[in-house]
């Protein structure tokens, strides 16, 4: 309980770490033509909780591989969207008709990148860098 209570007030440190984290990819990347960003809504706000990139459409075919690039370049990408009605635990409870392909397509485009509160803006940089040189070997395949 004393754990869970440090971490409870340890909250606000965390989301703000979080948040610089997400401003410096976003800054580094911000160049990089086949990212798009996540969009801030009104009335809403972001945990930062994980940080994630969305592959502009063209390259969304090639998802898959440049993770395993990143993989091998030092950089712990994954994927991090699984579409809930096409996770086995949940099959039975989709709908005949379901046709959720938002929900496919957006799972195909995004890759999670490290989110570690303790990274610092050499590693963020560095990651980025590494992003943009595997990014631009996929970028006309």
């Amino acid at each position: 309980a004393v754990v869970c209570l440090e971490q409870i007030e340890m909250l606000n440190f965390f989301i703000e770490q979080k948040k610089k984290m997400a401003l410096k990819y976003r800054f580094y990347l911000n160049t990089c033509k086949q990212i798009v960003f996540n969009k801030n809504f009104p009335n809403s706000k972001s945990s930062y909780w994980l940080y994630y990139i969305k592959l502009k459409e063209n390259i969304t075919h090639q998802r898959d591989k440049i993770i395993q690039s990143l993989l091998k370049n030092g950089i712990e990408a994954r994927n991090c969207f699984y579409p809930i009605h096409l996770m086995k635990p949940y099959k039975k409870y989709s709908l005949k008709n379901n046709n959720l392909k938002n929900s496919v397509k957006v799972s195909k485009a995004i890759i999670a990148l490290p989110s570690s509160v303790n990274l610092g803006d050499k590693e963020i940089k560095n990651i980025c860098a590494v992003i943009k040189n595997v990014l631009k070997k996929f970028d006309h395949v």
